[in-house]
């Protein structure tokens, strides 16, 4: 059989099997048509694992969904980004202070576990201290700020870091910054983990800040909702369904 007469049978086959009357095609349009259906078996199964891949993500993000008292949460930032931020924000502040006598000074609850990773990264003498200080009552902020313990009264002469584990509308900051000046701190700044910027309330510097976030209330790695949640190792968001 010659090439010629086994493209005209290739052809009338193909003919045939659409069941196509017409036989008055070009080869260009012969053509055409004769790849759309050798691939339409690619293109169905190219759209069944996308349809499978979205299905498995749409199944996972919600597999990582947790629940905490009322509230469902989804998760927000890994704990590989966290670390990656903390260590990060240490080196920063070490290339600051070298030399100088550094205090870090931890707002409880929320900060413990900030204020102990930052520790581990910055590889300079430094002094650590806490305050307690609150103005959450569930997922919204009060407006009012309640001194729950004494501030340390070993800052006089040191360079004070307040260590935050969120700055939301600042007042809890506006409160206790004064208070530090007044024990003879050399200076003070803020370090913060996350930052709400859009509902600050008050003129405020944040000098060292890991994430900016939106306003949505979040939970892990130290911080609560009304008590539970401090333990996970990454940070969820409120479901905006909740």
């Amino acid at each position: 059989m010659t090439i010629a007469n086994g493209f005209q049978t290739e052809k009338e086959g193909f003919y045939k099997s659409n069941a196509i009357a017409s036989q008055n095609l070009s080869e260009h349009q012969y053509f055409c048509l004769a790849y759309t259906q050798k691939l339409l078996p690619f293109w169905i199964m190219a759209f069944l694992y996308v349809s499978l891949f979205v299905f498995f993500m749409h199944d996972s993000y919600f597999y990582n969904m947790i629940q905490i008292h009322d509230k469902k949460f989804i998760p927000y930032i890994t704990e590989q980004a966290l670390q990656t931020a903390v260590e990060a924000m240490a080196i920063k502040i070490a290339r600051d202070y070298v030399g100088k006598p550094l205090y870090l000074l931890g707002v409880l609850n929320g900060s413990f576990r900030f204020i102990a990773d930052l520790v581990r990264h910055i590889h300079l003498p430094v002094e650590i201290g806490f305050a307690r200080l609150s103005s959450y009552e569930g997922t919204q902020t009060t407006g009012k700020v309640h001194n729950l313990m004494n501030l340390p009264t070993n800052m006089a002469g040191k360079h004070v870091i307040v260590v935050e584990d969120i700055v939301d509308t600042g007042l809890t900051l506006q409160y206790l910054m004064p208070e530090i000046t007044q024990t003879g701190a050399t200076s003070s700044k803020i370090a913060t983990l996350l930052f709400k910027s859009v509902n600050l309330r008050v003129p405020l510097t944040v000098d060292y800040a890991g994430f900016e976030i939106p306003d949505a209330f979040v939970v892990g790695y130290g911080l609560d909702y009304n008590g539970l949640g401090r333990e996970l190792n990454e940070i969820y968001q409120v479901h905006e369904n909740d």
